[in-house]
């Protein structure tokens, strides 16, 4: 079994071994945990611990590699700055406009002829 440091390092282990590995290691520190302290501390710190690892589990399964390396993609990309997303934006409206004006003249034509084709 790999040491609990490295299976939180690597990224190629399954969840199942993580989960495991997680589990041992809170089995271990709740058997070895010293008898004289009172019951309440010995819940505090349970609990304590149970909580940190269950986000743990829950930010492995939630941010998979996958979303993990998208957002540090993200942190690398060169955002334009406003007065070129005006620009762009301003391009998009006109070409839509455009080509919506273009689809309804089409749509017209197309609906006269078909009307004096099959009318006659």
């Amino acid at each position: 079994m790999v040491k609990k440091t490295d299976k939180v390092k690597s990224s190629n282990i399954s969840l199942r071994d993580k989960f495991e590995a997680i589990s041992e290691s809170s089995s271990k520190k709740a058997s070895s945990s010293n008898k004289r302290t009172s019951k309440t501390k010995t819940k505090r710190i349970k609990k304590n611990t149970a909580v940190s690892k269950v986000f743990k589990i829950i930010g492995m399964i939630l941010l998979p590699i996958y979303l993990r390396n998208s957002w540090i993609e993200l942190k690398q990309v060169t955002w334009p700055n406003f007065k070129l997303s005006r620009q762009l934006t301003v391009a998009v409206i006109i070409f839509a406009v455009f080509f919506g004006v273009s689809i309804a003249l089409v749509d017209a034509g197309l609906s006269r002829v078909f009307k004096v084709i099959l009318l006659k």
